[in-house]
């Protein structure tokens, strides 16, 4: 008696299942098999009862929901007790790497859980992780502002001084608003970025004074791409309350002095038709400038801190942020050897208004990991410990 096609292919099936048990059948037909149980499971027929259910049901319930679950590739008790392990595992796919539209490699670290802030800064930052370290672009930034800086809020009164541990001695440093009584108010907050950008390109230019010949160009310098009324608006009251600042600065050990910072010339807020005659080449009459005074020049040439401008421009909408980081990379920049700074001697420098110490110190870390992740150059520069900050000299060149 001759048995029918239908029970040869099931007996030939039932075989090719035993080889993928045993790890002899080829990644095709175990792809095969794998295919087959799962449509034999969901269509399985009523005249099949002798042959193919029935060899399953004998041999194991496994063969039907995975026929390479219990190999001996699969199965750690079976290749530790199998002397002839001479099988070959399955073939497992590698995850290809996400990419965006344009063919790159996008980043691949979890940031499940980050504020649309938290991604821009992170972003912005990227760009250390893929320049090398002697082109990347600088700030050069005054030495007194990264050590003492500007109140993070708005104050209450015309006077914040400052006072921190220098290399040979102590750096004192008083901020006082020296304009018309109720008619503004001391620098502050996002001031310092303004501030710092600005005496970068004085530092660059090795001149006193900064010129920009269209409005727009002072937006370009903060990276800001909006040009309505209410950002020159805005950029107009910085730059009144950076002209009403006044820094006095006493390095220990040498002479003490009284810093007027700047005078702004053509201080006003650009009408639209003043933008469209700039957007169409036209130049003002008189060019916006920016002149630091002798003292400040001076001091600035003399004493100031490289910062990479991805730092400036990643934390330039978060004070606390800012002031941290900018510290941060300036103290692993001159390191010498290491050094422990205490939590209460770094919030006392940093003028934090906040008393609550582990808000500070979650604020510190969070300004760490941002620079661990983008920066590997400093990733074991600085530490988190019980008692402060570890600081050690960069392994590799920073800037």
């Amino acid at each position: 008696m001759t048995r029918e096609p239908d029970v040869d292919q099931e007996i030939e099936f039932y075989n090719l299942v035993m080889r993928c048990q045993a790890g002899e059948a080829t990644p095709a037909e175990r792809l095969a098999v794998r295919r087959a149980v799962v449509d034999y499971t969901r269509l399985s027929r009523g005249d099949r009862k002798d042959a193919l259910k029935q060899l399953f049901r004998e041999h194991t319930d496994n063969i039907k929901a995975d026929p390479f679950k219990n190999t001996p590739n699969n199965d750690p008790k079976a290749n530790n007790n199998n002397n002839n392990n001479n099988s070959v595992a399955p073939p497992q796919k590698k995850p290809s790497k996400p990419r965006d539209q344009m063919g790159e490699i996008k980043d691949t670290k979890d940031r499940r859980g980050l504020t649309k802030k938290e991604h821009r800064q992170l972003d912005t930052l990227e760009q250390l992780r893929f320049t090398d370290p002697g082109e990347r672009e600088v700030a050069l930034v005054s030495q007194a502002l990264t050590l003492c800086p500007l109140p993070f809020r708005k104050p209450v009164g015309n006077k914040v001084e400052r006072q921190v541990q220098i290399p040979g001695g102590v750096l004192d440093v008083v901020f006082t608003f020296t304009g018309k009584k109720g008619k503004g108010s001391l620098a502050y907050g996002n001031d310092a970025v303004l501030l710092d950008l600005l005496c970068s390109e004085a530092r660059l230019k090795k001149s006193p004074e900064v010129t920009f010949d269209r409005a727009y160009e002072l937006l370009e310098l903060l990276g800001i791409k909006s040009d309505g009324g209410s950002v020159y608006a805005d950029l107009k009251k910085r730059l009144v309350r950076l002209s009403t600042l006044h820094i006095y600065v006493e390095r220990r050990g040498e002479v003490a002095v009284n810093l007027r910072v700047v005078d702004i010339s053509n201080l006003r807020v650009p009408s639209q038709q003043d933008l469209k005659r700039e957007n169409a080449g036209e130049k003002p009459l008189i060019p916006y400038a920016i002149r630091f005074s002798p003292e400040f020049f001076a001091d600035l040439m003399g004493n100031y801190v490289p910062l990479p401008h991805a730092v400036v421009m990643a934390f330039k909408g978060s004070p606390v942020e800012y002031s941290l980081a900018k510290w941060l990379v300036h103290r692993i920049h001159i390191a010498k050897g290491e050094s422990l700074v205490a939590w209460d001697d770094l919030q006392a420098e940093r003028g934090s208004v906040d008393s609550n110490m582990d808000r500070f110190k979650l604020k510190t870390q969070n300004v760490i990991k941002k620079l661990w992740e983008a920066w590997p150059e400093i990733t074991a520069a600085v530490t988190r410990e019980r008692g402060g900050l570890r600081i050690k000299p960069p392994k590799a060149k920073l800037l």
